[in-house]
């Protein structure tokens, strides 16, 4: 059995720590387990350098700084077999309330959103997290990190947006667009330039990329394009404003008329309602276009109502005074008039029956709704209008 001396474990120590083991108390551990192999197993008389070269070689395959690296790992990921099987089980989840939900939702049965929502939201915030984290502890190489992050950032991005686009919530369109951009731009350079060079996976990576590529452009086919949006938006513009000659041509008409006297409430009343509806949708275009005189900007300047959700630009709050307005007026108006000339109360951008909440309509169904609705008021006061 060899006795080590102080000099030789002062040697190991020093070692050690050249070889780039840098934690006191990892050293320290190293030391005591070298030390008891060379005497346990080295002979009174043996060489001691080279019995130890040989020995430390054996706990490493490149550079003992390995066993630090892998020290550190293990601290950083010592729930690694747990967050593993979390990431499997949400993953199985998420798979299993999206497939109920979808079905549910063909079948018109209720439940069908909250399996989607909830499936969504498991596969974006901890499904596709816990991947991205597990798979760059087993990439060494930078490049593969990179990928593995783009990846990982464009699917939930994608999901998320998904997820928004179903709960009517702003920014929809820009992450999903954005995560299109990231997986062509961004992901798929990285990984068919690296997978392409292992012929190994050359074959593989240049069909899922086929795929991916396929697959993003699928996706872009269904998205309407700039042009086609703003020319879409402008004919609607043009519908609108329409519609509302039509309506201001049929008002003046009628203001010009003599009321008759039999229920002169009515008329005082369907004023009020064709008021309120005109304040809103003058609140709706000047909050998307900036301008109070639509007719003239669009003619001059080609100015448009953007076809966004009206529940996208105001605040609760700002519509639900008016809101409020116009479904008393709504209820006076239909407990003066008989039964085939009553106002509608549902279906609206503003759901009165269900808490006034705006729900997710866009600027043009909006306006249309309250243009409808003024008309049916003028077409209900012209029975007791008599011109003079």
């Amino acid at each position: 059995m060899y006795q080590l001396k102080d000099r030789h474990i002062d040697f190991i120590l020093n070692d050690i720590s050249a070889r780039g083991v840098t934690i006191e108390d990892l050293q320290y551990n190293l030391l005591d387990h070298i030390c008891c192999i060379i005497e346990k197993n080295l002979e009174e008389n043996g060489d001691f350098e080279n019995f130890y070269k040989r020995t430390v070689q054996s706990f490493f395959k490149n550079d003992l700084k390995e066993i630090e690296d892998e020290t550190i790992s293990l601290v950083i990921f010592k729930h690694y077999y747990t967050m593993k099987k979390i990431m499997l089980v949400s993953g199985t989840v998420s798979a299993a309330f999206l497939t109920i939900g979808l079905a549910f939702k063909f079948m018109h049965w209720p439940g069908a959103g909250m399996c989607i929502v909830l499936s969504i939201g498991l596969l974006s915030l901890l499904f596709l997290p816990l991947m991205f984290i597990l798979k760059i502890k087993e990439k060494k190489e930078t490049k593969d990190k990179l990928t593995i992050a783009f990846g990982a950032f464009a699917g939930i991005l994608i999901s998320l947006g998904t997820l928004f686009k179903v709960m009517h919530w702003p920014y929809a369109n820009m992450m999903m667009t954005s995560s299109l951009f990231i997986t062509l731009l961004l992901f798929l350079p990285f990984y068919f330039f690296s997978g392409v060079r292992n012929p190994e996976t050359k074959v593989n990576t240049i069909v899922s990329s086929i795929l991916i590529l396929s697959a993003c452009g699928l996706l872009l086919t269904l998205m309407r394009s700039p042009k086609s949006s703003q020319m879409r938006e402008r004919i609607m513009t043009e519908d609108y404003l329409r519609s509302q000659e039509i309506f201001n041509t049929a008002y003046a008409q009628l203001d010009n008329a003599k009321i008759d006297s039999a229920k002169p409430e009515w008329s005082n009343i369907g004023k009020n309602i064709i008021s309120i509806c005109e304040e809103m949708k003058s609140k709706i275009v000047v909050r998307e276009t900036g301008t109070k005189d639509l007719a003239k900007e669009f003619a001059t300047s080609e100015i448009v109502i953007g076809d966004n959700q009206v529940i996208d630009n105001f605040e609760q709050t700002q519509m639900a005074t008016i809101a409020e307005k116009l479904k008393t007026e709504i209820k006076k108006y239909n407990s003066a008039v008989k039964e085939g000339e009553k106002l509608y109360e549902t279906g609206m951008f503003y759901d009165f029956q269900n808490g006034g909440k705006m729900q997710a309509f866009s600027n043009f169904n909006a306006l249309e709704q309250l243009t409808r609705l003024q008309m049916l008021v003028l077409n209900n006061e012209r029975g007791l209008v008599t011109c003079n």
